[in-house]
């Protein structure tokens, strides 16, 4: 893998590579940012647009939605009620609204899943930047999509359009698998890697943040149109930024030697396949590192957009602005948490007993949220759960701190991938194991994403027991 003390760019000598290096990282966190932005407006206005549309079918609205804004009747006693007309069609209602998710994110996820193995693999061959720059622009197409259906009140189908597209583009997966790869390229493969992609986080956390308390104040003040038009100018925003101020950081001739599909393809089945993979750890820490990574994501993907019904249903009665203050709230406070916790631990642990400590808060976070039966519940959920928003990013810096230079895009390509296929999967047992208990226990679907995320947490230790512990052992003793 060649010196761990240095970072995957070819390196120059004096301060200037630092100063570059920096540039780099600033405007790094800036995309990954602003894309998160207008991606995490998109999903209140996805989940409470559509479920606006349902309710209006069961006449669940106040008498004055004619400025599609979300007022929905008083619904705090329909609970103690399960006969009464009002409560049966809210629970219909719930349910459409969780079918549309789940057909929507199927509609994205399919060929997000294609795009990320072609995509993430070329980006070791054409660069980084035209990744960014693709799935900014699938992303502005769908937020297009909504101004569209919202202005004109369009049938909900036409809203296919826009995800069919931002799936063909790489869609959120395929902007994370850029942003990893762009981490590695100007980062060594040391802690301050794992840092960098802490930072990264924090850096999407606060724009979630925003994005989410601006879309709670839009769609209850003005409705559902504006929301969308944040959506739409971030991305061309970003865009923007890529193209002129972004640096490339993979080589003008590394970008000219160009390959096949199938050789992008094999590069990325070869960290399952062969024996001798291009990295320090042997292949079974990246088989069980990836299952890790599938089965947590398996548990927690279909989350968004149904813990957004899971509030505005009874007992707790949400509306738009009650929402975005919640999830603004649990955006910032996660990332903040997430830092300090892991650069405090650093100094006494690995990374790989780091984790276990982060999917344990995860664990506590959706076993309070399953009866969060109040309000002070719910934000106490939001508390325990703080470490846990870099769960995942841990697993990737760990897996490619063991993963040599010229193969990183292949190794994050892999890792999206797996997320497409996840997500896909874990959307549709989320949304169908919710529709299932909400008659009987509406936050069981939680617990389900608690398991999960329990069994995510037994993998990693074993990957720390098997491999990681023996490893520094034997460093110790070298030295």
């Amino acid at each position: 893998m060649g010196d761990e003390s240095t970072s995957l760019m070819p390196m120059k000598k004096g301060t200037a590579i630092k100063d570059s290096n920096l540039y780099k990282r600033i405007f790094l966190v800036t995309v990954i940012s602003l894309y998160s932005l207008g991606y995490e407006v998109s999903k209140p206005l996805a989940s409470q647009y559509i479920y606006h549309r349902v309710s209006n079918k069961y006449s669940l609205l106040a008498a004055n939605n004619q400025s599609n804004v979300s007022v929905y009747v008083e619904c705090r006693d329909l609970n103690t009620n399960t006969s009464a007309k009002y409560y049966q069609e809210q629970q219909q209602a719930q349910e459409e609204s969780s079918q549309w998710l789940l057909y929507l994110s199927i509609a994205t996820g399919i060929p997000c899943v294609i795009a990320c193995i072609l995509l993430g693999s070329y980006s070791d061959s054409f660069g980084r930047k035209f990744m960014f720059a693709l799935s900014s622009f699938g992303t502005c197409c769908r937020g297009v999509c909504y101004v569209v259906v919202v202005h004109w009140n369009l049938p909900l189908y036409y809203l296919f359009v826009g995800y069919l597209i931002e799936g063909c583009f790489g869609y959120y997966y395929g902007a994370l698998l850029a942003t990893y790869a762009y981490s590695s390229d100007i980062t060594p493969p040391t802690s301050s890697r794992t840092r960098l992609v802490i930072i990264v986080q924090m850096g999407k956390y606060f724009s979630r943040a925003i994005a989410e308390i601006s879309a709670g104040l839009l769609i209850k003040s003005t409705g559902y149109i504006y929301t969308g038009f944040i959506l739409v100018g971030s991305m061309l925003l970003n865009i923007l930024i890529i193209i002129v101020l972004l640096p490339e950081t993979v080589e003008t001739k590394t970008i000219q030697q160009r390959k096949s599909v199938c050789q992008h393809v094999k590069v990325i089945v070869n960290f399952i396949v062969k024996k001798d993979n291009p990295g320090n750890a042997p292949r079974g820490c990246y088989i069980l590192g990836a299952l890790a990574f599938s089965v947590y994501y398996l548990g927690v993907v279909g989350e968004d957009g149904v813990d957004k019904l899971y509030y505005m249903d009874s007992p707790l009665c949400w509306n738009a602005l009650q929402i975005g203050y919640f999830e603004a709230a649990k955006r910032l406070s996660g990332p903040v948490g997430t830092l300090i916790v892991v650069w405090g631990l650093q100094r006494f642990f690995t990374d790989e007993t780091i984790i276990l400590l982060l999917g344990l808060s995860g664990v506590a976070r959706e076993v309070t949220v399953a009866f969060g039966a109040n309000t002070l519940i719910i934000y106490m959920s939001a508390l325990v759960g703080i470490p846990e928003s870099g769960y995942m990013s841990m697993i990737r810096a760990i897996l490619s701190k063991e993963t040599s230079s010229d193969v990183q895009g292949a190794l994050f390509a892999g890792l999206s991938t797996l997320e497409g296929f996840t997500s896909i999967g874990g959307t549709v047992l989320f949304n169908i194991i919710y529709e299932a208990t909400l008659p009987y226990m509406k936050g069981a679907v939680f617990l389900y994403a608690g398991f999960m995320t329990l069994v995510s947490l037994i993998i990693m230790w074993a990957v720390k027991v098997k491999y990681f512990h023996r490893v520094l052992y034997h460093e110790k003793i070298i030295n």
